[in-house]
């Protein structure tokens, strides 16, 4: 498993169906202080994790100071995303443990634009002072702000074949991670069956000196890009099972399904007005 350190900024990066949703789901189980920012309703088909579902600014406030040492809290923000945001930041903020703050499709609230929101900035800037780890997961890596990637102890990179997304690869983090991502063994996964016919790599690139490395999902281990792109490999596993991640939830899905949309849009903030 891919370790987290307390109180850094993380970016996991990677396209639909590329693993980044079940690496987020690996961390957030082991972790006991935490609020979602659940912009994509990935939360209301999990099971089992003793997640508690909030809407609204004041019921987040209550909820954390009835007890700040131990919550696993998925945010469901409304139309008006930003405004929801920074409530959310600015009641985290608030605590004096360690604790994270994870955001879905991270480029929403902090797009890649000559300015981003002060709240955002703030956050990016001295949350590691704060005892607050920031873990933002998005699509692509040029969407996301710079100062957020270049304030990032980690960053996990899946597969795409995107000509922009690995131009940024390669503009972030060098030629090398860029051509790794390119040639990285993809997820796949059979939506009919519920199986992984085969699992994934990434690369992951970190701020302690280490050089960026391979890591194996099937394996448990890692190499260096180095070693990756000068062929050397994994130990090689086959793997068949079933499991109950993906990216995406089932495309068929429709307000008809028992399971409600695939968007999950859910009520507004109280107080809080529709953009």
């Amino acid at each position: 498993m891919i370790p987290l350190t307390e109180s850094s900024n993380v970016f996991l990066c990677g396209p639909v169906r590329s693993g980044k949703t079940y690496q987020l789901e690996q961390w957030l189980k082991a972790l006991n202080r935490y609020v979602r920012f659940d912009y994509t309703g990935e939360t209301r088909k999990l099971a089992g994790q003793n997640i508690e579902h909030i809407h609204t600014p004041r019921e987040l406030l209550d909820r954390l100071e009835k007890n700040p040492y131990y919550f696993r809290i998925a945010y469901h923000p409304g139309k008006a995303v930003m405004e929801h945001y920074k409530w959310c930041q600015r009641a985290v903020w608030m605590l004096d443990t360690p604790r994270w703050i994870v955001i879905d499709e991270f480029h929403r609230v902090c797009p890649q634009r000559t300015v981003i929101d002060e709240d955002v900035e703030a956050a990016l800037r001295l949350a590691r002072h704060n005892l607050l780890g920031i873990i933002g997961a998005s699509q692509r890596p040029q969407d996301v702000a710079k100062l957020f990637i270049d304030a990032c102890l980690m960053c996990v990179v899946f597969r795409s074949q995107e000509e922009n997304y690995l131009n940024a690869c390669r503009g972030h983090w060098g030629s090398d991670v860029g051509d790794a991502v390119e040639n990285l063994r993809p997820l796949v996964y059979r939506d009919t069956t519920g199986q992984v016919k085969q699992l994934q790599q990434c690369v992951i690139v970190t701020r302690d000196g280490q050089e960026p490395r391979v890591y194996d999902y099937a394996t448990d281990s890692t190499i260096t890009v180095t070693e990756f792109l000068e062929g050397k490999s994994h130990p090689h596993v086959t793997t068949e099972e079933t499991c109950d991640y993906a990216d995406e939830p089932d495309p068929l899905r429709t307000d008809m399904d028992p399971q409600g949309a695939r968007d999950a849009n859910v009520p507004d903030g109280t107080g809080i007005p529709d953009e």
